[in-house]
């Protein structure tokens, strides 16, 4: 079985880093994929490449030109497309958080980096999807 993992990762207090996504089949993400890109560009004033939730909150480019509503709008879009289960039924939450204060003193106090995080990250889900996935057989993308 062939899996694609589509994340990103947040640092938005600087005391937490996550690597978060969604894992589906990826004749899963040919269905949605299209969905995803037709919202992106028929929500809000103008079209977008990403969604980001945190430059939608904060209001920062490209929704700083949007109105309140018009990103309350992409949001609950957003969500609506992740939930439709007659769109992508197999489409799996998964992420990793480090408090990094404790992250340090696991790391002995050396300096660590973003690429640090984000591959240490990676192995947690890694692992975690080797040893505790209900799916036999799976194949990384």
């Amino acid at each position: 079985m062939a899996i694609v993992f589509y994340a990103d990762e947040s640092e938005s207090t600087g005391e937490v880093f996550t690597v978060a996504g969604f894992m589906a089949t990826p004749s899963a993400w040919d269905r949605f994929i299209p969905r995803w890109r037709e919202m992106l560009r028929d929500t809000g004033p103008y079209s977008v490449d990403a969604f980001h939730a945190a430059d939608v909150e904060a209001k920062r480019p490209p929704f700083d030109g949007w109105s309140d509503e018009a990103r309350a709008a992409l949001v609950r879009n957003a969500l609506a497309l992740i939930a439709d289960k007659s769109l992508c039924q197999n489409l799996y939450a998964i992420s990793c958080s480090f408090v990094l204060r404790d992250y340090q003193l696991l790391s002995r106090g050396k300096k660590s980096s973003i690429a640090d995080h984000y591959e240490r990250c990676y192995r947690v889900l890694y692992h975690n999807l080797i040893n505790r996935w209900v799916f036999n057989g799976i194949e990384f993308v």
